[in-house]
């Protein structure tokens, strides 16, 4: 039986702004159900979402650096979720060689976008299981994809994408008897924070095309890294 997309709940992290909001945002638009994850508050744009939205958006915080944050987020969820979106995620030290890194910054990088991801999955898909299509989608980036070695610099970012997509396909291989389907997806070249002002996309146009790609999702066999057209990428 198939299930409209519409009356999906979706979890997403880093929910407070960025790719993360708009999309909660573009979700809700539709009708749909969001739990908006957010680190250390909500911040007023998504305080002005859940206020729009009273009946479909619940905030919780989940600071996914902290394993304890992540399973006291999860024990506070009563209801099924179709779709796990693991998005927060932080750049690291903006540095152009390998030379001289603050190691530090770049454990704290690894541990947010690689194991944060790990620590999402882990605590949430228990509450999938029994979800018509549930799916997860990890937001990445090429800069984690190993076919492009091209470029210096943003060793921390670079090093904890290329984590992330090995935890990703390993959690997809041991959640396909759950018929779980995961993705890494590239929300392309995004104006936020972390983007910069140059990116080619606004979040709301990457947060529309996302919606595209996560709607698609087939049930997959293993994990694929997708474009915001829905075509596969090399890893």
């Amino acid at each position: 039986m198939a299930q409209d997309a519409n009356s999906e709940t979706w979890l997403i992290t880093g929910a407070s702004r960025g790719i993360g909001l708009a999309l909660a945002e573009a979700h809700c638009r539709r009708g749909g159900g969001v739990i908006a994850g957010y680190r250390n508050e909500p911040g007023s744009a998504l305080q002005a979402l859940r206020a729009s939205y009273q009946d479909r958006v619940e905030l919780v915080r989940c600071d996914i650096s902290e394993t304890q944050s992540v399973a006291g987020a999860a024990s506070q969820i009563k209801r099924p979720i179709d779709v796990l979106v693991l998005n927060a995620a932080v750049f690291g030290e903006r540095k152009n060689s390998f030379r001289g890194l603050d190691y530090d910054d770049m454990l704290s990088t690894i541990n947010v976008n690689a194991l944060g991801a790990i620590r999402v999955a882990d605590a949430f898909t228990p509450l999938m299981k029994n979800t018509i299509r549930p799916r997860i989608i990890a937001i990445s980036s090429l800069m984690g994809a190993m076919s492009q070695n091209n470029g210096v610099g943003a060793v921390a970012y670079r090093t904890s994408k290329a984590a992330l997509h090995k935890a990703m396909q390993l959690i997809a291989n041991e959640l396909a008897a759950d018929k779980i389907s995961v993705a890494c997806v590239r929300p392309g070249h995004v104006r936020t924070e972390m983007g910069g002002p140059d990116g080619a996309l606004s979040p709301e146009e990457s947060a529309q095309a996302l919606l595209g790609v996560i709607d698609s999702m087939q049930s997959l066999q293993h994990c694929q890294f997708l474009d915001l057209t829905g075509e596969p990428l090399q890893w």
